[in-house]
Order: C-alpha cells, then sequence, then structure tokens
C-alpha cells in the first residue's frame, strides 16, 4: 500500500464514480481500476460495492477511508516540513484564476529572470480549494481572492484559523453593480444596497465565495432580489446584461471597454482583496526570497 493508492481510493469515494474519480486524478479509468485491485488484493478485503449505479464503500472501506484521511494529511505535512529546510527545491504555488489580472505573472517571471534555475509549479483554484492545500501543506503558499461582508465582521476565510498563517495584501479592490447602460439605474454612478430591491440578479454560481457573500448580504439586509441565473462564466453573466438582462456584482475591469455597460458603485460594497497567505515558519531562504519578492513588487505598485 503507498501514498498514491490512497489518493486514489479517497478520490473515489468522494466522487463515488471511478469515471469522475480517473478525470480528477488524471488516470484513465483501467489504470485506476487496477490501482484498486491491487490494494484489495494486497489488504485482503473488497472496499467498494460496484454493484450500484453509484458506487459505495463496504464497512472495509469507511474503516480505510478514516484512516487513509490522517494519513495523507500527516504525509503532506510531514513532507512539508522537511522541504522548508532546503534552499534550492521548487516552489508550489495555489493562485486563483486569471493571474495576469491582478498582476501576479509579472513579479513571478522576474524572480524565475534572477533564479533561471528554480522551478515554480503552479496550481489553480478557488480559494476555498487553496486555504486546504495550504494548511494541508500541498502547496507552499496561495494567492487568493480575500472577500470581506459589507456589515459583518466577516470574510469568505473566517472559517480558517489564522494563528499559524500571514496573510498579506496585495491589492484592493470592490464588487460594482454592472448594469446595460440603458437600464433604469444606469444614469446614477452609485447606488445603496436597497435598491436593489426585486432587480433580476446574474451572479457566479457556488463555485465562487462571491455566491455566497452576495447570497448573505442580502439576507441580512433582507432584500427581495431575485437569483435569475448563476453561471461559471464572466463571460456568460456579461452576454446576458449586454442584451439587457438583469444586473450583477462583478469587479469593474470585467466591463472595462464594453460601451453597452455602465458599472455604479454600491455604498458599502463587497471588497475584494488579492492577498498572499503564508506558513508563518517559513525555513527555506528561496520561498522567503520569493515572497519578499512579490511584497516589495506590490509596495512599489502602491508608491507610483
Amino acid at each position: 500500500m503507498n501514498f498514491l493508492q490512497l489518493e486514489y481510493f479517497i478520490s473515489i469515494a468522494k466522487n463515488k464514480s471511478f469515471t469522475e474519480a480517473s478525470n480528477e486524478v488524471l488516470l484513465s479509468q483501467s489504470s485506476l481500476s487496477k490501482h484498486i485491485a491491487k490494494l484489495e488484493k494486497e489488504l485482503g478485503v473488497k472496499l467498494f460495492n460496484r454493484n450500484t449505479r453509484n458506487i459505495s464503500l463496504t464497512l472495509a472501506g469507511e474503516e480505510l477511508l478514516q484512516h487513509a484521511k490522517i494519513l495523507l494529511d500527516e504525509y503532506y505535512n510531514t513532507l512539508q516540513k522537511v522541504q522548508l529546510y532546503s534552499n534550492s527545491h521548487s516552489i508550489n504555488i495555489g493562485s486563483i484564476e486569471h493571474m495576469s489580472k491582478v498582476g501576479l505573472t509579472t513579479p513571478i517571471a522576474s524572480f524565475l529572470d534572477k533564479f533561471p534555475s528554480l522551478d515554480i509549479n503552479i496550481k489553480q483554484g478557488d480559494t476555498i480549494c487553496l486555504m486546504d492545500m495550504l494548511i494541508s501543506c500541498k502547496i507552499d503558499m496561495a494567492f487568493i481572492a480575500h472577500i470581506i461582508y459589507p456589515f459583518l465582521n466577516s470574510s469568505n476565510i473566517s472559517n480558517y484559523s489564522l494563528e499559524n498563517l500571514n496573510l498579506f495584501t496585495l491589492l484592493e479592490d470592490e464588487y460594482y453593480l454592472i448594469v446595460n447602460k440603458n437600464h433604469k439605474l444606469a444614469s446614477k454612478t452609485k447606488i445603496d444596497w436597497g435598491e436593489l430591491a426585486n432587480e433580476k440578479l446574474v451572479i457566479l454560481d457556488n463555485g465562487y465565495s462571491l455566491n455566497t457573500v452576495i447570497k448573505t448580504t442580502l439576507k441580512y439586509l433582507n432584500i427581495p432580489a431575485k437569483i435569475a441565473f448563476e453561471s461559471n462564466q464572466v463571460d456568460t453573466i456579461l452576454g446576458l446584461i449586454n442584451e439587457n438582462y438583469g444586473v450583477s456584482l462583478l469587479s469593474k475591469k470585467v466591463a472595462t471597454g464594453n460601451d453597452n455597460l455602465a458599472t455604479l458603485r454600491i455604498n458599502n460594497p463587497i471588497r475584494r482583496n488579492t492577498a498572499i497567505v503564508t506558513h508563518k515558519d517559513v525555513r527555506s531562504s528561496t520561498i522567503q526570497k520569493f515572497i519578499e519578492h512579490i511584497l516589495s513588487y506590490y509596495n512599489n505598485l502602491e508608491t507610483l
């Protein structure tokens, strides 16, 4: 039994499907089945019931799942802590999508110019996924979208303890109301949340932290806005607004250059800060230099 087999086993248990698990771990379904068959043979037990459409764990499988998660967490934690003492290993970065739009590619490229032999591995995902990866020590640092609720002393990462982590804000931004130029609110430059009452909202789906923040804020303020459409594609949302269907809360940048759209500031807006989160006990001089390089780059931007 090895850690790779345990990763495959956990993925199948989570997805309840060999097909979906094979897509997640980037392995063919036949190869994945062979790994599990080998694991079952080694353990002498069946781990999955395969006589239903959605596979399920056997009692032995449920027992293994509890211990497999603990073993993998401990493995990655140990691996990360040992690698922290290396000054030449690669840097594993987790980042939100659209790195170039928040200026992350520029300092990364300039750092690689200084250290051409260094390998930088970048994994992309949403903020919650990145925080989980950082805490389980699968990445050295995470570039996240730190979304701060209006009115409430909370954010999209409030459920995480920052006791052993450092959070550095790189860029500060806020979400604007995006409307069609012919919309009744388009002539305004700033609105209150109450003006969203009965508006059709087209927003990013629940794969994004913004979805929860918007819904929580509307509920807190008792605003009867209608969630008319959800999508994981910003372009789809902008396309609907371009056709004068609904309004949305997005970064002002996404509407820049579109003459059919208007952007309105919101009193007490949802704030979206680009931040870097790192472990406090960084012992690798290479990682420390990289963090300092990133912070220096964004500090210089503020003084320009």
